[in-house]
């Protein structure tokens, strides 16, 4: 499945293969290539390369089209945000790498599927140029305990508030993505000699 969703939409898969690398699981790595492969092969048995072309043309001007059409200012990334300043390219390459070392990290120290889940979202969101509320679904099951935490933090309460109530949820992805890397270090800290 999730190689046929990196077909249709790559950007909300794309940490998969950390998460797989990570966790070792190389059966998963394997098995979503080849689907994303059977499935793009489809794509060319049906309609041929040139859609392909014409896919790969249109990205220059895609931030672009999100500015004229306001749809970077009802985003849900920090990429948006700042795409308000002109910034989006390197706060979008920074979330790339923090998105990347988030996912790296809880798929090495936790078998905690919420907290999986939490990261590949919360990571993916960190790296895309935009996303809208409904990219979100998948998120809000995982960060509703980080919000129910009798002994969370300001930072997990504050992080968890803002996405459900998509009031600053650039701000609220960060947020809680520094609190689930803190929960792992620290529990990676503890397990040290």
């Amino acid at each position: 499945m999730i190689g046929i969703a990196a077909a249709i939409k790559p950007q909300m898969v794309f940490l998969f293969p950390v998460a797989f690398i990570a966790a070792r699981d190389w059966r998963a790595l394997g098995s979503a290539f080849a689907a994303g492969a059977l499935a793009v092969g489809a794509t060319l048995l049906l309609w041929g390369v040139q859609p392909w072309f014409d896919w790969l043309a249109s990205l220059p001007q895609f931030t672009e089209v999100l500015r004229q059409t306001g749809i970077g200012i009802r985003s849900v990334t920090p990429a948006s945000l700042a795409m308000q300043a002109g910034l989006e390219t390197p706060v979008m390459l920074v979330g790339l790498v923090l998105g990347a070392v988030l996912v790296w990290k809880v798929f090495r120290t936790s078998l905690e599927p919420l907290d999986r889940v939490a990261a590949l979202c919360l990571g993916g969101l960190l790296g895309l140029p935009y996303a809208l509320s409904y990219d979100m679904t998948a998120l809000i099951v995982a960060i509703t305990p980080m919000l129910l935490n009798r002994s969370g933090t300001i930072i997990s309460w504050a992080g968890a508030g803002m996405i459900f109530s998509t009031t600053l949820s650039q701000v609220g992805v960060v947020l809680a993505s520094i609190d689930i890397f803190r929960r792992h270090w620290k529990a990676k800290m503890r397990e040290a000699p």
